[in-house]
């Protein structure tokens, strides 16, 4: 490094950090820890999994709160660095109202159903917006109607003739 530092070669002191930055990155370091265990949870699966975007969002979102924004312990600037990340990680989870699967990927999950929506504190008006969403999506794509009257007739009639045209050898 010190032959980068020479008055002919390049100079690089200019970029050295000093104490004070070293300090700032290792109380930064734990903000991004979150973000970081978040990105290898969901990476780690072949396949990632829709039912986990809210709950990891939730998560990051708690974190931050309580262990960054309301923390008057934690310096001004790492506060600030996780209040945006904050608004940043809210305007994500707001779109997830402009697509119904997540929702109806939460309730149809096993572990989450409705309980994730009313242990996360949601509002019993957008559970119920939640539930509807599945019921309407299964009704609309999913739900087998059944065969009309003139089906039903014309089948009965095809069985009726099948009846009478078997032979029974005794």
């Amino acid at each position: 490094m010190e032959a980068h530092n020479k008055s002919q070669g390049v100079q690089l002191r200019r970029f050295r950090l000093t104490e004070e930055e070293w300090d700032l990155l290792r109380e930064i370091s734990p903000l991004l820890d979150i973000f970081l265990y978040a990105t290898k949870k969901i990476s780690a699966r072949r396949i990632p999994l829709i039912q986990d975007v809210i709950p990891y969002i939730d998560i990051i979102t708690n974190d931050l709160v309580s262990d960054f924004i309301d923390n008057n312990f934690v310096s001004l600037v790492v506060r600030h660095a996780a209040h945006r990340g904050y608004l940043m990680l809210n305007k994500y989870y707001s779109l997830t109202d402009d697509s119904s699967v997540y929702r109806i990927a939460m309730i149809l999950h096993p572990k989450y159903k409705t309980k994730y929506f009313v242990d996360a504190g949601w509002e019993h008006l957008w559970i119920q917006v939640a539930e509807e969403l599945v019921c309407s999506e299964w009704r609309a794509n999913y739900k087998k109607v059944g065969p009309s009257e003139a089906e039903r007739q014309h089948v009965s009639s095809q069985q009726e003739s099948s009846r009478s045209n078997m032979v029974f050898i005794i």
